[in-house]
């Protein structure tokens, strides 16, 4: 399904929806948790709202943790190795159990794949927006989502996570519920940009703060004897300048 009032290669269709969705999901993702830091904001009706609110949360947000998982095992695949098992948490937190050649330069780039391919998938999805190719974004996310359940996400909460996912935007493009597949192409979208850049800073602070237990930080450091502190900056760095790059080439 695409736009038909797009102009390919300039003005990004729909593009104050896509304000709309960028404006919530950064309230949603990193003004709610700054402002409910504060015990004035945690009363009973609020802090109830709050706790629905960041389940709907966790649930869009693991989407972006499938991408940044799959993309530790589809650089496993690539590099001669195999992937074992991916597992989803109620944290949005992910991991992927990869076995690889004993190779420094192969497990630094097993490494290295998620966050990348996260801000990876940001861009590519903002340019299918740009094309007004909403019903393929959700394709693609069905896509992945069923390899992934069908063949290593193997905890349950990932296993239940990924058959609700694959049972929602499922019904969806189904139905063929045209406003339906671009409110929840661009909101998956914009939710995979912003947790991209979100998750890069987390780890950017964890390898300066507890270096140890810095994920793809840590293991980049074990690889390669770089500091993980510099390899967080790298991510962070990096999903930053691709934030930019969306900013600039498709919505601004």
């Amino acid at each position: 399904m695409k736009d038909d009032t797009k102009v390919r290669g300039a003005i990004m269709p729909n593009i104050y929806l896509i304000y709309t969705y960028m404006a919530l999901v950064i309230f949603v993702f990193i003004a709610l948790p700054i402002l409910f830091s504060f015990p004035e904001a945690r009363t009973g009706g609020l802090l109830t709202v709050y706790r629905i609110v960041r389940k709907a949360e966790t649930f869009a947000a693991l989407a972006n943790t499938l991408i940044h998982e799959l993309s530790h095992g589809l650089m496993a695949i690539v590099t001669g190795g195999k992937v074992h098992k991916i597992t989803l948490h109620r944290d949005t937190s992910g991991l992927a159990i990869t076995r690889t050649k004993r190779s420094r330069t192969i497990r630094a780039l097993v490494a290295y794949a998620g966050y990348t391919g996260s801000s990876a998938a940001a861009v590519g999805l903002f340019y299918l927006l740009q094309q007004g190719d909403y019903q393929t974004i959700l394709l693609i996310f069905l896509g992945i989502t069923a390899v992934s359940s069908l063949f290593w996400v193997r905890n349950l909460y990932g296993f239940l996570w990924a058959v609700s996912f694959l049972l929602v935007i499922g019904y969806i493009v189904y139905k063929q519920y045209t406003v339906l597949i671009l409110h929840v192409s661009i909101f998956f979208s914009v939710v995979v940009l912003v947790d991209s850049i979100t998750s890069a800073w987390t780890i950017c602070k964890l390898s300066v703060t507890n270096r140890y237990e810095a994920g793809d930080a840590t293991s980049l450091a074990e690889a390669t004897f770089i500091s993980a502190a510099v390899w967080g900056a790298v991510f962070f760095g990096q999903a930053l300048y691709a934030g930019y790059y969306v900013m600039k080439t498709f919505v601004l």
